[in-house]
């Protein structure tokens, strides 16, 4: 009768920690589409240590992180005096983050739209540091899923326009 007790708390527990994890979510989704990126991007980053197989939270933290890495190469986000790091520097470190975050989406959903959606935005955060390489090889991934996709086909032909010669 005990492990039965016990079963049952832990998923009272897990049921819990879920709801805690998607209520930071959809505080992050708020903020987000109210323009307030850096506190969505603090939603997000808790849903995950509440969840870290969060795929929406991991999606959402990427598309925040990659704003923010916008937001700090056009000069829309400054940094405090006597900083040793370069915006550009701040921005790339963003977009790889970003893109580390698609990842794990791409690499734990099966639905095809998301999937192709987090290849695309992979690509992007890669195209934006100018990796070229590993934006194509992103297109390429998300074009395989959805081969009528304009975007992806266009930034695909820019990334190979722009990649290094061999």
């Amino acid at each position: 009768m005990k492990q039965l007790g016990l079963i049952s708390l832990i998923f009272t527990s897990l049921h819990s920690i879920a709801q805690k994890d998607a209520h930071h979510v959809y505080n992050g989704n708020d903020f987000y589409h109210s323009g307030k990126i850096s506190e969505s991007s603090r939603e997000f980053a808790t849903a995950l240590e509440l969840n870290p197989t969060n795929r929406k939270a991991n999606f959402n933290l990427g598309n925040a992180l990659y704003r923010t890495g916008q937001a700090i190469k056009s000069g829309g986000v400054s940094l405090p005096p006597g900083n040793t790091i370069t915006p550009d520097s701040l921005a790339k470190l963003a977009f790889e983050q970003a893109a580390q975050n698609f990842a794990v989406v791409a690499n734990s959903v099966s639905n095809k739209d998301t999937l192709q959606q987090a290849w695309h935005n992979m690509g992007n955060c890669y195209l934006q540091k100018k990796d070229f390489p590993q934006a194509v090889e992103a297109y390429k991934k998300a074009l395989k899923l959805n081969p009528k996709d304009e975007d992806t086909r266009y930034n695909l032909a820019y990334a190979l326009k722009n990649r290094p010669k061999d």
